[in-house]
């Protein structure tokens, strides 16, 4: 069960990295570029019926200067990978 939920996670990161680099009017950046100049920090991805959180969590730790919010019924204390991401 946890690798299917890692390949669906894992699915989505790479789909919302393609949407905001085709959204991104400049060129990619450096890797060693300031976090601002990848584009990445004007989103806030709020990820609805997140279960354990295992998108919102690879999103975070990914890109970190994205604003990620995980919204869902399921206790926080039932997530400790995303606790780790902040």
């Amino acid at each position: 069960r946890m690798s299917k939920e890692m390949s669906e996670s894992l699915a989505v990161v790479e789909a919302v990295e393609a949407l905001v680099a085709r959204s991104t009017p400049t060129a990619p950046a450096a890797e060693d570029a300031p976090a601002e100049a990848s584009g990445f920090a004007a989103w806030h991805i709020v990820d609805l019926c997140c279960g354990k959180s295992m998108t919102a969590a690879l999103l975070a730790f990914r890109h970190p200067e994205i604003t990620v919010t995980a919204v869902d019924r399921v206790p926080q204390v039932d997530q400790p990978h995303f606790a780790e991401a902040g």
